[in-house]
């Protein structure tokens, strides 16, 4: 009987991680909800995928694309127009910029423009994006970088 009931919990929480992992990526991360009972509003703040992020930077001339990578990882690889903001210099509250226009936040793999974008968020800025993924996801995506020639 014991056996039994181990082998009935085991198949539950195995369905559930089974069902729980998928290929798909939402446009934003599960903490979203979270995210947003922590700031206590409804932040315009939300992690795109690559192609997504794309269109945004294409259809409105007005996004600023914020690199917070170091120089050395600018240096190897960026995306075109972005500008260079230390995410110390954003978390530390020196980082000039503006807030009338979009934020599209990018880093190598999303998790230090993640962090960023909250911070900006609870400074009130009004419209940041975090690339999901960042740099690397762009870069698997296909879609156009600069490299530094050597």
């Amino acid at each position: 009987m014991r056996k039994c009931l181990h082998s009935c919990v085991l198949l539950i929480f195995l369905a559930g991680f089974i069902g729980g992992c998928s290929d798909e990526q939402s446009e934003q991360p599960p903490a979203q909800e979270q995210v947003n009972t922590l700031l206590d509003r409804d932040p315009e703040f939300t992690s795109v995928l690559p192609q997504r992020a794309q269109e945004l930077v294409l259809n409105d001339a007005n996004i600023l694309i914020v690199d917070v990578r170091t120089p050395a990882e600018r240096e190897q690889v960026r995306i075109a127009d972005s500008v260079p903001v230390s995410l110390g210099d954003i978390l530390g509250g020196r980082a000039d910029l503006p807030r009338d226009k979009p934020l599209m936040l990018v880093c190598a793999v999303g998790g230090r423009s993640y962090a960023a974008g909250l911070y900006l968020m609870k400074q009130d800025y009004r419209l940041v994006y975090n690339l999901r993924g960042g740099i690397s996801a762009w870069e698997k995506a296909g879609l156009p970088l600069e490299y530094t020639q050597k």
